[in-house]
């Protein structure tokens, strides 16, 4: 006679099963992109380093839907505000710029420039 493999018991099963559902839930919005993760951490950069700036003026999300919309900051320019101090943020001027750019956002939520070159 062969060995038997144990079974899951059935609250095992469901929870393995809720957990597969629900990541593959998450990725059917498109998850988080790069792009979109850099941005986030580098208004949360500016949001610390930067008096009078406003993080929900600046947005950072992906969208493919009739009104595209697209990460207010480049991989590039998140990387340069999240490589600099906060004094360095401040003197180089970014900080008034991010705070522009948090104020002066489109009428479709766009952003009308970066704040880091």
């Amino acid at each position: 006679m062969g060995t038997r493999t144990p079974s899951l018991p059935t609250w095992s099963r469901v929870a393995v099963a809720s957990v597969v559902a629900l990541l593959f839930a998450s990725r059917c919005d498109g998850g988080l992109s790069q792009d979109e993760l850099e941005c986030q951490q580098a208004v949360n950069q500016l949001a610390d380093c930067c008096p009078g700036f406003d993080p929900d003026g600046v947005g950072c999300r992906y969208s493919e839907t009739c009104n595209a919309s697209y990460p207010a900051f480049t991989v590039a320019e998140s990387n340069c505000i999240e490589n600099e101090s906060c004094s360095q943020l401040v003197a180089s001027n970014v900080c008034a710029r991010a705070i522009d750019l948090a104020n002066n956002q489109t009428s479709d939520g766009s952003p009308t420039g970066p704040p880091c070159p």
